[in-house]
């Protein structure tokens, strides 16, 4: 029996790990910056039998249009901070405005609809709810030099969730 099939399985099974472990290292290097934002949110719980709980966020920064953008252009959103220490949207663009401090990356899916991929959150089972009903729900975003976001925590009523 020869070895090449055994070498070529070798083979396919390390580039598997190789682009598994590439894929998480960019958002753990993401998570490792210092550089993130608090945004404001409106949750909405719905749950996924193949999948568990998860809660579905919305963005006060989301409802935004982007006039000379199309549904699936990537788009631009300009954030400052407000008095609150919330990040708001203060201007939109289908390119990076050099005199932007902080930006972050989404794709326009309708007009006045940006996402951001970071619109779900998985939590443990039975405990989607907890968030669903908090009334104030904010989310740690850290963000890389390219405007990609990843959620890093979720602050329900002012305290960190767990």
């Amino acid at each position: 029996m020869t070895r090449a099939p055994i070498r070529l399985f070798a083979v396919i099974l390390a580039i598997q790990a190789l682009i598994l472990v590439g894929m998480s290292i960019g958002r753990e290097t993401t998570l490792l910056r210092n550089d993130t934002v608090i945004l404001q949110t409106v949750p909405v719980d719905p749950r996924d039998l193949l999948r568990g709980d998860f809660v579905v966020l919305r963005y006060e920064i989301s409802s935004l249009s982007v006039s000379q953008a199309n549904p699936g252009d990537t788009v631009f959103v300009e954030l400052v901070e407000d008095s609150d220490g919330q990040w708001v949207a203060a201007g939109a663009d289908t390119s990076i405005n050099p005199d932007w401090d902080r930006f972050i990356r989404g794709t326009q899916i309708s007009e006045g609809n940006i996402e951001y991929g970071i619109e779900a959150y998985f939590v443990p089972e039975g405990r989607g709810l907890e968030i669903e009903r908090a009334q104030d729900v904010d989310v740690v975003v850290a963000l890389d030099e390219g405007g990609n976001a990843v959620i890093k925590e979720i602050i329900v009523d002012g305290n960190v969730w767990e």
